[in-house]
């Protein structure tokens, strides 16, 4: 076995769990007792979380945001907000340079209101590194092995680890050869590399990757290459915004292989795109689900729908995004509510569980040295005609080879 996997099956929700966790799902944990569908009180002080979104330049995440926001409102209008006062969000955008993030953090630090912080952004970890140091409470993306190790922050999604998900997938579908499609950047080619010795691990021929340029719109050159190989399977390691240009070049050449990819390449735009047919994407969640939802997932959505805007997605970071908004009402509640110091909100996050069920189980601190991997699962779900539906269940991943990315 792989050393990268601790059992390679799937772990299945029964239907009649799933029923009673969505009883209460989304209202208070057993650590904040209130009542459910009861209104904050407006004229009680708000208690309010920073949130940095990256959403400008290049790159955007706004279904972070937008989730984030409708995740708010419903606290607001049926968990009684905070011990009765209002929640709200302080926004502030950043785009995909480092320089950034690390303003926003800033702003947030010397903000007194600010006791907690959800981050969305690929450049992530110079935030984290201040946020910690101000002993902020943080809760976000983790696309750097060391986002893992602050000690005070946690991730909610399975970062680097989702990468994979895809392989496991393939060896349990008995891929024969795979070829990997790999964006041409020091962020991705690193991981891709992993990816390549992960496949050889689980007895999946990997050809030699194809690398793609980062300004590359006109993917005819790298489906020709990608046809000459005459595998079975493909990994798209791209840019979310080279996904479905490729996919579509795939169509037109009618490429008929397994295609894996991450979440990150889906969005309210995209989603049912007929290129997409088949293809199969790793997800954090059962949130972009559309057939066979159980009663928390259409219980998720419905927060989306009934709170969010026109805009506001279930694809991408939506799903860690609300969920992360949630769980910060629980951490307040348990800290002291408004009374709360950052100090008390960062205790309640380091000791944080909960599960969701149409999310995997949060359980805070995560494994050593990755304390801050509070979810260490995903799963793994297909295109099929227009619809999201369910390969099978959470996937595990041994996190220990990431060691190999942390850096002093």
């Amino acid at each position: 076995m792989s050393r990268f996997w601790r059992r390679p099956t799937r772990t299945l929700v029964a239907a009649t769990l799933a029923a009673v966790i969505a009883i209460a799902y989304l209202g208070p944990s057993s650590a904040t007792a209130g009542t459910a569908g009861t209104k904050a009180n407006p004229n009680l002080s708000p208690i309010t979380i920073g949130f940095i979104s990256q959403e400008l330049e290049l790159v955007s995440y706004v279904e972070g945001r937008l989730a984030s926001q409708a995740a708010v409102k419903y606290i607001n209008s049926e968990l009684g907000g905070i011990d009765g006062h209002p929640l709200q969000l302080k926004v502030c955008e950043a785009g995909d340079t480092p320089e950034t993030t690390v303003a926003c953090a800033q702003q947030f630090i010397n903000d007194p209101s600010i006791k907690l912080v959800i981050v969305v952004s690929d450049n992530d970890t110079p935030a984290y590194t201040i946020l910690n140091k101000a002993g902020i409470a943080t809760l976000g993306t983790a696309f750097a092995a060391n986002d893992w190790t602050y000690k005070n922050v946690y991730s909610f999604d399975l970062g680097l680890g989702v990468l994979a998900v895809p392989i496991l997938e393939a060896s349990l579908q008995h891929v024969n050869r795979m070829v990997i499609a790999c964006t041409n950047d020091p962020g991705y080619t690193p991981l891709c590399d992993v990816m390549q010795k992960l496949g050889q691990e689980h007895g999946i021929k990997m050809a030699k990757q194809i690398l793609i340029d980062p300004n590359e719109a006109d993917f005819t050159g790298t489906v020709a290459e990608l046809q000459a190989d005459k595998g079975d399977a493909i990994y798209a390691l791209t840019y979310p915004t080279q996904c479905l240009p490729l996919a579509n070049s795939l169509k037109a050449a009618n490429v008929n292989v397994k295609v894996f990819t991450f979440d990150v390449c889906v969005n309210k735009q995209s989603v049912g795109a007929s290129a997409y047919n088949g293809w199969y994407f790793q997800f954090s969640s059962r949130l972009s689900q559309t057939v066979s939802r159980s009663s928390t997932v259409v219980a998720a959505q419905r927060i989306l729908a009934k709170y969010g805007s026109k805009d506001t997605s279930q694809f991408g970071f939506a799903s860690l995004a609300m969920v992360s908004t949630l769980s910060a009402r629980d951490m307040f509640v348990a800290a002291g509510g408004a009374k709360a110091t950052r100090t008390d909100v960062a205790k309640a996050a380091a000791g944080y569980h909960h599960s969701y069920g149409f999310y995997p189980p949060i359980s805070c601190p995560g494994p050593a040295p990755f304390i801050g991997a509070c979810v260490t699962s995903a799963l793994e779900l297909r295109q099929q005609g227009k619809q999201i539906v369910p390969v099978g269940g959470y996937e595990t991943p041994d996190l220990a080879p990431f060691k190999a990315f942390l850096t002093k």
